[in-house]
């Protein structure tokens, strides 16, 4: 656009009791400006449905999540046996105490229990053999002579006694090594059920042990939740599907009863059953939920920031037909997200100036 300013000037100076008349200054009579069209961004007036939604933060939970500690204070570690994000088995090996000397007590007193066991049956068919033997010499003689021998029950009861002995030595090996077993057990740990370990201490050369202090977590992820607390509890029924964001992954989850959880559960929470548990998730972990609180359908919307307000009043600027930018007011409604709704003063399809 070009703008033509015409601009006369004369000038003339008239001095009282002077002849000099000042000379006529020369002027151009136009000066030509020029004014260059704005780069304007354009939105159109588009129609759909419009979704206005809300992410709800929900934090990652285990059903079952057991903690191990030692009932021993300031003893040696012989090791602990797993990594944090193992998959470990129930019944399985997780850390020790020193035990050697309490394994070589054993290792000793089983094979004394071998020995006695042998001892034991080898009096038994000495006692048989020893028992005939004596009942045939027995029937050769008088019974003078055989007063003069020992009877068939004293022998039995000789390799009796002999027996009783064995055997009351082997209960109390059995009873030590019973002992020393229940002490192993005790200075070692064992996983309760299969699951992913979530926790190893930390330990060096010469570390002791705690009572307080916590060896090894096992979570685990056959069966987990996600809680969130939120006031929103309303937009939740047991049963509905989600999917819950964590980081760059997505799990499919649905609403659970708290009353079926077998543990203690919020009244001000909504638990959410993660269908396909995965080892990779942990307790620290939180993701979103995402709800839809309110809807249009069949409307029509513009980008939020193309509605801006004049005195109270909602406006959309567009070019009018010189191509000069002009206002008009608009009825707007739903705010979702990145967009709004425009219920009246635009038609489907026409252009509005967004910046």
């Amino acid at each position: 656009m070009r703008i033509i300013i015409g601009i006369s000037v004369i000038a003339a100076c008239l001095l009282s009791g002077c002849s000099l008349l000042v000379p006529e200054q020369e002027y151009d009579t136009a000066v030509m400006v020029s004014m260059n069209q704005p780069d304007y961004q354009f939105a159109w007036v588009t129609r759909g449905d419009l979704l206005q939604t809300e992410k709800i933060v929900c934090a990652y939970m285990p059903v079952a999540k057991e903690d191990f500690f030692f009932d021993y204070e300031g003893e040696d570690f012989a090791g602990i046996y797993v990594n944090q994000g193992d998959t470990v088995f129930a019944g399985q090996l997780l850390a020790q105490l020193y035990i050697s000397d309490l394994e070589q007590n054993i290792r000793k007193a089983e094979a004394e229990v071998s020995t006695l066991n042998l001892h034991i049956k080898h009096l038994r068919e000495q006692k048989e053999l020893a028992v005939e033997r004596q009942t045939v010499i027995l029937q050769g003689l008088s019974e003078i002579q055989r007063n003069t021998q020992m009877s068939v029950e004293a022998v039995e009861t000789d390799y009796e006694d002999q027996v009783r002995m064995s055997q009351t030595r082997l209960e109390l090996l059995n009873s030590q090594i019973t002992l020393w077993k229940e002490e192993v057990e005790r200075r070692s740990i064992y996983a309760s059920f299969g699951g992913t370990v979530s926790y190893v201490a930390k330990i060096t050369a010469g570390s002791k042990s705690a009572l307080q202090n916590k060896v090894v977590t096992i979570i685990d992820n056959s069966k987990a939740l996600f809680e969130a607390k939120t006031d929103r509890r309303d937009f939740f029924e047991p049963g509905m599907e989600f999917i819950v964001s964590v980081d760059q992954s997505e799990y499919n989850v649905a609403v659970v009863d708290p009353s079926e959880l077998e543990m203690k559960a919020s009244d001000q929470s909504v638990y959410f059953e993660v269908q396909d548990p995965l080892a990779e998730l942990n307790q620290k972990d939180k993701g979103t939920v995402t709800i839809v609180v309110d809807q249009r359908e069949d409307v029509l919307y513009l980008p939020a920031e193309a509605v801006t307000s004049i005195d109270g009043k909602s406006v959309v600027y567009y070019l009018n037909e010189e191509k000069i930018p002009e206002y008009k007011q608009v009825t707007t409604g739903l705010i979702a997200g990145d967009y709004i709704e425009i219920i009246d003063g635009v038609v489907e399809g026409e252009s509005i100036i967004v910046n």
